[in-house]
């Protein structure tokens, strides 16, 4: 609803549509508000009496909240709008911004766009904020010339400036009316002018329903002429659904006037009727709805020793190709009518089945010639010679194949000479057919190389040919006493290093030879070894360590054995200097050998265990008290008290660490010592411990030692381990360099080395072997054959299935498919039984029906033709 009101003498428009923001004049701002009725009506009252004061703003309406666009209006005005935008994230270049372009709505504008600069304007001038996007040129004319156009303009997003320059005329007039889509006004089109007060009248094209009001008029007003109150739209007129066609789709969505339609068949169908269809002036569709047919192929033509079956020749059909006895198919055995109307793949023809040769038979004769379907061809082998095949006949099949591979025939072998031995289940001069073993023995001190494969004859050559070697010691070395044999082999001319332990020297050769099975020369001894009387001390003694206590050594003590410690002790007023308190017996020699020497002096003596004299002497007396009731306490059981332990020496392959002295600082195997042992590669310590301890003249827990690590027997899934002819089991302790040997189970074959020899800990090999499922052989089948391109002969994998069929009067005894399992044939090997005989009556039916088949064959052949002939 419009209001006037009236305020301080100024009148303000009130309507529902903002045609100007602000206008100033007289230093006061007026907000006018304008409808396009309202203006019509307002306008038109006010042209009579026109007052300069109320300066209407004849701007385009925008909107201030949403900025909608109006691309018809804005075509129709000739404005080219960019690209629409929510926000400047929806622009692409980054130069641009998300801007309000009037009639475009929210476009991307570059914020410093610049628009055309504007021509010198006749009989007037303006005045211009720029000419970046936004700006706006404001028109004033020279007295006496009144002003056509509008009276301000504005740049644009596409570099323009709004509406068309005004003109300052001596007249007020108007100029071309306004252009309204798909309408046309009543004024001449050669009239440019029009004077003040003048109407026209619009009218839409045929097709097309008014909205709004359709009137213009030329009014002078705010200083300038312009058309005022044309609020039309021509709305084309809409059309119902068009409709679906089967086996098509339709491209078109909209519905109205000069709007169209297409509809595309399906791939293998085609159109009946016109594809497209257009929205009338009347509301209806033009033409009739079209239909889509399928398409049809040519009539596939019969081959040569063949024909082609079908029943239609429309889209998707099939024809399928057959060929007369004897012959086959090449190509495709079935063709589909295609979209394209052509049938798929090329045209297959009919060959005569010719299974060519079957193969070479070395070493005998083939009897056939012919390679036709049906031919049956028989394999004989020469004299001496062993037939290895599944059948000694093969026929040519269907499938262009032999029903059976070609057989072998393999030559015997000569029995060979085994240097230090003898074959013994042939004569020298015999022959030995194929597939057979022989059997070696060896003269005395040699034996047979280790193999558990016997040779074997294998189409005139042998497997391997077995060895003589000379024999290896089955066992080790006798240990001498006290002592220990090093044996790394045992075969033949390795040799064996004899040791004795500490505190021992060895008497004999210390190197044992493994000569034709057994070891050579004499088993040495290890004699213990003492250390002589060291000599007197000046000024001094020698006191003697014993299990209970220290005693003055004498030089008629003999046998003093390894490990055992004597200390020096000077007399009264005299003291140890330059050299050591004591000395240890170590294979026949005191360690150290040099003597301290007893120097007077006035300060008491010390001890390295004692810090007073007294304290020793009182010592002494004590342990000379307790010499007498020694041995009444070795009667009573009593053990002794053992103050040393056998020493623990570093060897090549064992590292020793003393973590702990005992109670003899000088010494490395006294009481309370703790080592720790560090073994090399390939040896094993033989407690659980890497510490031992010297307690009671033992280790504990016991004396430590590096051993060659023995090979844990590893689980392999079907097979056996041997070690010699003893089965061992899993996770069993095979000693250095001793050989096992691994056999898989039935159906199972071997993948990797046979034997296997323990070394340092650790399998001499470089991949453990395993037992895999084994293969299968097809067999030959009586009165039936292998389907699928399989034949008797062949070898089939672990899994694999195969199919069969049997003769007539056979039938499956075994229902396939068969599979190959862990190199059987299961459920069982295929088998063709004879079927039940029949009864007289179907005897006869049987030879009726084979006549009928016989005269339509017969029929068939005479009238290539004519395929429905019968009797």
């Amino acid at each position: 609803m419009a209001c006037c009101v009236e305020n301080g003498g100024e009148l303000s428009l009130c309507t529902g549509v903002l045609l100007s923001s602000t206008d100033y004049f007289g230093g006061k701002a007026r907000t006018k508000i304008l409808s396009a009725s309202v203006v019509n009506f307002l306008l038109w009252t006010f042209a009579e009496n026109p007052n300069p004061e109320y300066d209407l703003d004849p701007l385009l309406p925008v909107d201030p909240e949403g900025c909608l666009r109006n691309r018809e209006e804005a075509a129709a005005r000739g404005r080219q709008c960019l690209r629409k935008c929510a926000s400047d994230a929806d622009c692409i270049s980054s130069r641009k911004r998300c801007l309000c372009d009037g009639l475009c709505g929210w476009s991307c504008i570059r914020p410093d766009l610049r628009c055309a600069n504007l021509g010198v304007m006749e009989n007037g001038n303006y005045k211009v904020t720029g000419d970046h996007f936004g700006a706006r040129v404001m028109y004033s004319c020279d007295d006496g010339y009144w002003m056509s156009g509008p009276k301000e303009r504005a740049c644009q997003g596409d570099g323009s400036w709004s509406e068309r320059s005004p003109e300052c005329r001596q007249k007020a007039m108007c100029g071309v009316p306004p252009q309204v889509p798909h309408a046309r006004h009543n004024a001449s089109e050669k009239v440019q002018e029009f004077d003040v007060d003048d109407v026209v009248q619009y009218t839409c094209f045929q097709g097309y329903d008014p909205h709004g009001y359709p009137g213009a008029k030329c009014l002078f007003f705010n200083g300038t002429t312009r058309w005022y109150g044309l609020d039309l739209k021509c709305i084309p007129r809409s059309c119902d659904d068009p409709g679906e066609v089967p086996n098509a789709r339709r491209e078109g969505d909209i519905f109205t006037f000069t709007s169209r339609v297409t509809y595309h068949c399906d791939p293998g169908y085609e159109l009946v009727g016109r594809a497209n269809r257009y929205c009338e002036s009347k509301g209806e569709w033009s033409g009739v709805l079209p239909s889509c047919r399928p398409v049809e192929c040519p009539q596939p033509r019969d081959v040569p020793s063949g024909r082609a079956v079908y029943t239609t020749t429309t889209y998707q059909s099939v024809a399928r190709y057959e060929c007369l006895n004897g012959y086959r198919l090449v190509g495709p055995e079935i063709r589909v009518c295609e979209a394209n109307k052509q049938w798929e793949g090329d045209e297959p023809y009919c060959e005569e089945i010719k299974c060519g040769s079957p193969g070479i038979l070395h070493n005998g004769y083939v009897k056939g010639t012919s390679t036709r379907f049906g031919t049956v061809i028989y394999f004989s082998c020469l004299d001496n010679m062993t037939f290895v095949g599944g059948s000694a006949s093969t026929t040519c099949q269907k499938d262009g194949t032999w029903s059976h591979p070609v057989p072998k025939c393999m030559a015997p072998c000569e029995v060979p000479t085994i240097d230090h031995g003898r074959v013994t289940n042939y004569n020298p001069d015999a022959r030995v057919a194929h597939d057979k073993h022989i059997t070696v023995d060896c003269i005395a001190q040699y034996e047979l190389r280790y193999n558990t494969t016997p040779a074997t004859c294998n189409n005139g050559s042998w497997t391997h040919i077995p060895t003589c070697i000379p024999a290896r010691c089955k066992t080790l070395p006798r240990r001498p006493r006290h002592g220990m044999v090093i044996a790394p082999k045992t075969d033949h001319g390795m040799k064996a290093l004899f040791r004795c332990k500490d505190g021992y020297k060895l008497s004999g050769p210390n190197i044992t030879e493994c000569s034709f099975g057994r070891w050579t020369g004499e088993t040495p001894i290890c004699n213990e070894t003492y250390c002589p009387f060291p000599g007197k001390l000046e000024n001094g003694r020698i006191l003697l360590v014993g299990h209970m206590g220290m005693y003055d050594y004498r030089p008629y003590v003999r046998k003093i054995t390894n490990n055992r410690q004597i200390m020096y002790e000077c007399d009264r007023h005299y003291t140890l200097n330059e050299g050591p308190s004591g000395a240890t017996c170590v294979d026949g020699r005191w360690s150290p050998q040099e003597k301290p020497k007893c120097i007077r002096g006035s300060h008491p003596q010390v001890r390295w265990d004692r810090s007073v004299r007294e304290k020793r002497e009182a010592f002494i007396r004590r342990q000379r008290r307790l010499d007498v009731t020694r041995t009444k306490r070795k009667k009573r059981g009593k053990r002794k008290q053992k103050s040393y332990c056998k020493p623990v020496e570093s060897t090549p392959w064992m590292d020793v660490t003393v973590l702990k002295k005992g109670w003899m600082s000088n010494s490395l195997a006294s009481r309370g010592t703790v080592i720790q042992v560090t073994c090399g590669w390939g040896y094993s310590l033989n407690i659980g411990n890497r510490t031992a301890k010297c307690a009671a003249g033992r280790w504990k827990p016991k004396k430590p030692e590096c051993i060659t690590t023995p090979c844990r027997i590893p689980y392999t899934l079907y097979g056996v381990y041997h070690h010699f002819d003893k089965e061992v089991s899993a996770k069993s302790l095979i000693e250095h360099s001793e050989v096992v040997t691994l056999s898989c189970d039935d159906g199972f074959q071997l993948l990797g080395p046979e034997a296997l020899r323990c070394w340092y800990g650790e399998w001499a090999v470089n991949k453990m072997p395993k037992c895999l499922p084994g293969p299968c052989e097809l067999r030959d089948i009586a009165n039936g054959t292998y389907l699928d391109g399989y034949r008797s002969g062949l070898t089939i994998s672990h899994g694999s299935s195969v199919r069969y069929s049997c003769e007539p009067n056979f039938a499956k005894g075994v229902p396939d498919p068969v599979q190959c399992l862990e190199g059987k044939l299961r459920s069982d090997v295929p088998k063709c039984m004879p079927v039940a005989s029949k009864t007289r009556e179907s005897r006869l039916q049987t030879r009726l029906n084979e006549e009928i088949g016989k005269r339509r064959k017969r029929l068939h052949l005479l009238g290539k033709q004519n395929w429905k002939s019968s009797m």
